[in-house]
């Protein structure tokens, strides 16, 4: 499927989630379109695992079920393996070898450095990455990728922007309410083209 979109169209629909519906869940379409715009990608499915993180939802007999869930005894699931999509070969069939990567997303007022800082997700990403090799993890403006073996800090990462307040002063709150005034200070159209180019170059698998 050939996708193609903007760095307006990206700036506009990023700015429509934040005054109509500022949640992790409302990235996620927008993420999959950025992604599967980029050439790297049409050899590639990126498939939407979200709701494997909530076990009483998602019959166990799902073939990424057991993949995805670490299980701390013989009975009780782990949830800091679940990651939002899991990157397979196009047309290949599941099979615990066919993931080649995946994707966290985070809510968009949080800068990805202090995210990580919080124990349950710096043992999330761990997990993905020992389970896929290659993780992105963005929270819409903020993108990293992330090989496993590698530091936090010395991932390949391109920023299109700060998520601000009124005052033009960056936001990173995780209890913080999303107010009317706040806005995203957006870098210029270079840094849409590193993205692209970050994208594309990604060597996926372990």
């Amino acid at each position: 499927m050939a996708i193609d979109i903007t760095f307006e169209e990206y700036r506009e629909e990023l700015e429509a989630v934040i005054r109509q519906n500022p949640n992790e869940a409302d990235l996620y379409p927008l993420v999959w379109c950025l992604l599967k715009s980029c050439g790297s990608f049409g050899d590639l499915s990126v498939r939407c695992t979200a709701n494997l993180q909530h076990s009483e939802k998602v019959s166990t007999d799902s073939r990424l079920y057991s993949y995805l869930w670490t299980k701390q005894d013989g009975s009780a699931a782990y949830k800091y393996g679940s990651l939002d999509f899991v990157i397979f070969k196009k047309n290949s069939f599941f099979d615990i070898d066919s993931p080649v990567g995946a994707i966290e997303v985070k809510v968009h007022y949080l800068t990805l450095d202090k995210h990580h800082d919080n124990i349950r997700n710096a043992i999330q990403l761990t997990r993905g990455l020992n389970k896929f090799g290659t993780v992105i993890y963005t929270n819409g403006l903020e993108w990293k990728a992330v090989k496993n073996g590698m530091a936090f800090d010395d991932a390949d990462t391109v920023c299109l922007g700060v998520y601000t307040d009124k005052n033009g002063d960056p936001v990173n709150d995780e209890k913080r309410f999303v107010l009317s005034d706040d806005r995203i200070k957006w870098n210029g159209e270079e840094s849409w083209n590193d993205l692209k180019n970050m994208l594309d170059n990604i060597k996926w698998g372990k």
